[in-house]
């Protein structure tokens, strides 16, 4: 259990690193793959993910310094 700052940004920095790696890793036809016959976010495709996870943390920081969702 996380129960202080610096092990949450421990936890957070091996997560994000493990999330580089696994990606770096596909091959470039990997990022159209999508599951098939879904709609919304469980139809996205592998490449909509990974965006999504890069523009989560934009999201996030500016949120903390106080400018909202951008």
């Amino acid at each position: 259990m996380i129960t202080d700052i610096a092990s949450y940004l421990r936890f957070f920095d091996n997560m994000r690193r493990r999330t580089e790696r696994d990606v770096a890793a596909l091959p470039p036809l990997a990022a159209a793959w999508r599951p098939p016959e879904r709609e919304g976010e469980a139809g996205w495709s592998i490449g909509e993910i990974v965006g999504h996870i890069g523009s989560s943390r934009l999201y996030f920081a500016s949120t903390y310094r106080g400018e909202g969702w951008i």
